[in-house]
C-alpha cells in the first residue's frame, strides 16, 4: 500500500510539473496606441522596419503601422476601406499571391517562405484604428505551423487598436 502510495504521488508531481508548462503566462505589450497579449517567453526587441517587433524562441511577429495620411497618399480612403479590402491590398503591394480568409472573425493571409536553412510559415492579419491601419505578420519554423496557427489566432484576438 505504501509503495502504490509512492508511485501515485510520483505521478501527480510528474503530471504537476508538465501541466505548469501547458499554460505559459500571458504578458500584454504596448507600442503606440497599439497592445497585444502574448506570453511572457516573448520579448520586444528593436527592428528598424516595423513598429514593433517580438520575439521568443518558437515565434516572432512583426506589427506595422500605416497612418490614414499615408493610405490617402496611396489613393485609398481611410474612412471607407474596409479591414478585408485593407489586407487584400497588403497581399497584392507584396506580392504574396495569396486569398484573404476570414477566420474567427479576423482577416488573415499566409504563406512560406524558404531561406538557405530553414522553411518558414507566416500568418498575417491586419486591425484598424481610428488614425491608422495595422498589419500583424505571425511567423514560425513551417514545422511548427500546425500549432502555431491556432496560437497566432488566439493572440490576434487580443489586439486592441486605441
Amino acid at each position: 500500500m505504501k509503495r502504490k502510495s509512492i508511485i501515485v504521488l510520483v505521478v501527480l508531481l510528474l503530471l504537476s510539473m508538465t501541466m505548469a508548462g501547458c499554460g505559459a503566462k500571458a504578458k500584454t505589450f504596448t507600442k503606440n496606441d497599439m497592445s497585444i497579449t502574448l506570453t511572457a517567453d516573448f520579448e520586444e526587441k528593436p527592428k528598424n522596419d516595423a513598429n514593433a517587433y517580438y520575439e521568443s524562441n518558437k515565434a516572432i511577429l512583426f506589427c506595422y503601422q500605416d497612418p490614414n495620411e499615408g493610405l490617402k497618399g496611396a489613393g485609398l480612403d481611410p474612412a471607407t476601406l474596409t479591414l478585408k479590402e485593407y489586407a487584400e491590398k497588403i497581399v497584392e503591394m507584396y506580392g504574396i499571391g495569396v486569398a484573404v480568409v476570414e477566420v474567427d472573425g479576423l482577416y488573415v493571409f499566409d504563406f512560406y517562405e524558404t531561406t538557405a536553412d530553414y522553411e518558414f510559415y507566416h500568418m498575417g492579419t491586419v486591425q484598424k484604428g481610428p488614425n491608422s491601419f495595422w498589419v500583424f505578420e505571425f511567423v514560425c519554423q513551417k514545422k511548427d505551423q500546425n500549432s502555431m496557427s491556432k496560437q497566432f489566432i488566439k493572440w490576434a484576438k487580443t489586439i486592441k487598436i486605441n
